[in-house]
């Protein structure tokens, strides 16, 4: 298994492959202005030759992790089985402008042979925190969001541990990407990824606490 994280400045957008299948966490694209546009794609393109695309994850729908450019990409180029989101509405232009999108690509692909299935999760509505038939060769288990801690769109991001099956990979395109006692590789904070001494693997989408405490984002649930 092994994590490709693209520089997209202020931002997150992260390829996990393990066993010729991929998942696409985040999508900040820069903007069309700037010079690192052709940059991510052709990462994206190289990261994802031969790989089959099985899920998108938006952490959150802030626009630092979720924006239209990105995911009108990942959802018309590579056309992924799934999208998973956390089950919240984010009250922005932008979060409106990329739900329009995956519930167009929704009707589109829904009498096709690759239909897209749309993924909303909250820890507090689902029986078990480990998510069934996504993928043969990843393991998905669900930390947050949960209802007790969603008061502000940071809080509601999606924290999720994701493990490769099977085969063992001792080194990955991230030298610092942490290991699991049981000798597999699960994704981190992105930011974490960057460092040797990083916390408990997952994917974060948050901010730091004090932050998080001015979040003023008035919430309401998205379906």
């Amino acid at each position: 298994m092994n994590i490709v994280t693209v520089n997209v400045g202020q931002g997150a957008l992260a390829i996990v492959r393990h066993q010729k299948e991929a998942i696409i966490v985040d999508c900040r694209i820069p903007p069309s202005g700037d010079r690192t546009v052709a940059y991510v794609k052709e990462v994206m393109a190289l990261a994802l030759k031969d790989y089959s695309v099985r899920g998108l994850i938006l952490t959150g729908f802030d626009n630092d992790h979720s924006e239209i450019v990105g995911a009108s990409l990942v959802l018309r180029k590579y056309r992924p089985d799934w999208i998973m989101y956390p089950t919240y509405y984010k009250d922005s232009d932008e979060a409106n402008r990329v739900f329009a999108l995956i519930n167009d690509e929704v009707k589109k692909r829904s009498m096709s042979a690759n239909p897209l299935a749309k993924i909303s999760v909250r820890v507090d509505q689902l029986a078990k925190r480990n998510l069934r038939g996504l993928s043969d060769n990843f393991e998905f288990e669900l930390f947050s969001p949960h209802i007790e801690d969603m008061d502000c769109s940071n809080n509601c991001s999606i924290v999720l541990k994701l493990t490769g099956r099977g085969m063992y990979v001792s080194r990955t395109s991230s030298p610092a990407t942490p290991k699991t006692r049981d000798g597999k590789q699960s994704i981190g904070s992105l930011a974490a990824l960057s460092s040797p001494t990083c916390s408990p693997p997952r994917i974060m989408a948050r901010k730091p606490r004090a932050t998080r405490r001015r979040c003023l984002t008035s919430l309401r649930t998205r379906y």
